[in-house]
């Protein structure tokens, strides 16, 4: 393959871009691409062997990376991305799937080269594999932490709702403030405290405040009635 090749924008010859041929075609010749950022202790992985639109389950990858018996899936997007359909059948077959954002602006065969071999942006990991023990482990703690959540669902619930109560009451203070600040209330002086305390009342007679030293305590008012 020469440095170079024609008509680099889509054409009406077929439904699938030049472009996102010929970065297929670069693959498939270097075996190898460069992470996003380091996989297992590396940064690079080289194929033993690469395989194209290959059908894998009820999909289609682009590319499939092997090394061994391991399969690495490569996805070229132009402008339709892995969607949510896609990456389901992808994290169901739990296989390692990095996507590669195709450069518009690529005009030779050494830019597509250089893109996949010695650069990492415009590709992201979108899955990588767990291990068997990793998954056993993973739905060991959600069974225990379900087991738990039964068994402590009284005080989880007196909890919620200790919280959500909490929740209210910072709300509605907040809410005081922020009506006090822009002049929504207006507070009425009624004396001073023994403790040198300035006392007022709001107007709607609901709440009160204690003044001293630069400083003031906002109480509700419990005997309004």
């Amino acid at each position: 393959m020469s440095n170079h090749f024609y008509h680099i924008n889509e054409t009406e010859c077929c439904n699938e871009s030049i472009i996102h041929k010929a970065y297929k075609s670069v693959f498939l010749n270097e075996k190898k691409i460069l992470l996003p950022y380091d996989y297992n202790k590396t940064s690079l992985i080289e194929f033993d062997r690469v395989e194209l639109e290959k059908k894998i389950n009820d999909f289609v990858p682009d590319a499939i990376g092997y090394i061994g018996d391991k399969k690495y899936l490569i996805e070229f997007a132009k402008t339709s991305f892995i969607g949510e359909r896609k990456l389901k059948k992808i994290k169901d077959a739990n296989l390692f799937c990095i996507e590669v954002s195709i450069l518009k602006g690529a005009t030779t065969i050494s830019e597509i080269k250089e893109h996949l071999v010695k650069e990492s942006y415009y590709k992201e990991i979108v899955h990588a594999p767990e291990y068997g023990e990793l998954k056993y482990l993973k739905e060991k703690v959600k069974i225990g932490f379900n087991n738990l959540r039964r068994k402590h669902k009284a005080e989880l619930m007196t909890l919620e709702d200790k919280y959500n109560t909490d929740i209210t009451e910072l709300r509605l203070w907040s809410d005081l403030v922020q009506t006090i600040h822009k002049g929504g209330i207006r507070f009425e002086y009624k004396s001073d405290c023994k403790n040198g305390a300035k006392f007022y009342v709001s107007s709607l007679n609901d709440f009160i405040i204690f003044s001293k030293d630069g400083g003031i305590t906002i109480k509700r008012n419990t005997r309004a009635n």
